[in-house]
């Protein structure tokens, strides 16, 4: 399924996603369009919690309409996760543009799913936590979380896709970075008729 942005008419200032069938993503993922309509990113499929899944990938709060995510590893370009360390197997460029962009797309894949396709109901990008697997010398951690948070402004823009964040250094991870998400998030809409269905305000 894609997603796609027409221009909106007289209810509405800003565009309309449009959801289409179409192929799936060069990484087997969903196909959704950037907030400005000018390019689309390519989404990895979905994941289930792994080991023991004693967790959840996200998981709403109906009363606070808060999404919260669980940590999702940055990939390669093909999909794979990486062991090494920043600053010493892998350059802060390749951090950011390859692992904590993979990362992001991991990310919006997880709320894609969850949300049925429906990133309309994303108000608010609130909080995004990211770790950078480095070396103790290595300093901008922020640099290389820059490559998931550019993600969600591609994905949300730039006001809804900017929220709070915090940026860790480890020496020790899975993985090259490491990010995690908070998410305001407008209540389902109710099947016509049944508005009495609506979550509480």
């Amino acid at each position: 399924m894609i997603t796609v942005l027409t221009n909106s008419l007289a209810l509405h200032h800003a565009p309309i996603r449009v959801r289409l069938f179409s192929t799936v993503s060069k990484f087997g993922g969903a196909i959704i369009p950037t907030f400005d309509g000018s390019d689309v990113l390519h989404l990895p499929p979905p994941e289930k919690p792994v080991g023991l899944a004693l967790y959840k990938k996200a998981i709403y709060c109906p009363k606070s309409h808060v999404l919260r995510t669980s940590a999702h590893v940055g990939t390669d370009v093909n999909n794979k996760v990486q062991r090494g360390m920043v600053g010493v197997t892998f350059s802060l460029e390749d951090a950011q543009t390859i692992y904590a962009r993979h990362s992001g797309l991991r990310l919006l894949a997880t709320i894609h799913n969850f949300l049925n396709g429906d990133f309309d109901r994303v108000e608010q990008v609130l909080h995004l936590n990211g770790i950078v697997n480095a070396d103790p010398s290595f300093t901008k951690h922020g640099a290389v979380i820059d490559g998931c948070s550019q993600v969600l402004v591609d994905a949300f823009g730039p006001d809804k896709g900017i929220g709070t964040r915090a940026c860790y250094g480890t020496g020790s991870m899975v993985g090259v970075v490491s990010c995690w998400l908070e998410l305001r998030i407008k209540p389902e809409r109710p099947v016509f008729g049944h508005e009495d269905l609506l979550d509480e305000q």
